[in-house]
């Protein structure tokens, strides 16, 4: 964590393994999981829902409050082996490169973000230049968006994204480091 700040001691307790995205090749499955075999290229939801809440039970797992996020409240992927529930696994083509299979939660959550209103042909704010926030800025691209208007305070991502999106760029503030 970058700070440790009330919102990380509550939510993770060290010593812990790192990392939540990820993809890997299924070595081993319990006797009740039938959608992956051994040898299957998998990519993981790195959020962990409990499957029995009111939330979960009725298809808003996505607000579960007992979700648990792999490398924050429990080892995450940057162990040499983790183990997943079944249904936060997707199959990957065998020949998908690892670049592109490692990101697929990370692009889910832009698309998401970038299609949850129409907008082509009209000017999107993007808050954030990191991974997600420069995959947001592609796809909001590719829907047609007139103009992007993409925020950061990190010097880092401003580089980023200045070298690769072509957008227009606004520091939001002086970084405090």
């Amino acid at each position: 964590m970058f700070k440790w700040d009330p919102w990380a001691r509550a939510h993770i307790n060290p010593p812990i393994v790192v990392g939540h995205e990820f993809c890997g090749e299924v070595v081993e499955v319990g006797s009740e999981v039938t959608q992956v075999k051994v040898g299957d290229f998998v990519s993981a939801e790195s959020h962990i829902t409990c499957q029995t809440c009111a939330q979960c039970r009725t298809g808003n797992g996505h607000i579960c409050k007992n979700t648990r996020i792999i490398g924050v409240g429990r080892d995450g992927c940057w162990a040499e082996y983790i183990a997943m529930p079944e249904f936060n696994l997707w199959l990957n083509p065998p020949d998908m490169p690892v670049e592109i299979a490692s990101l697929q939660e990370n692009f889910g959550n832009a698309v998401h973000t970038a299609l949850a209103t129409d907008v082509t042909a009209r000017k999107v704010p993007v808050s954030g230049c990191g991974p997600v926030g420069l995959m947001t800025i592609a796809v909001c691209k590719a829907a047609g968006a007139r103009q992007i208007f993409a925020t950061d305070i990190s010097p880092i991502a401003c580089a980023w994204h200045c070298a690769w999106a072509r957008t227009r760029l606004t520091m939001s503030a002086k970084p405090t480091r």
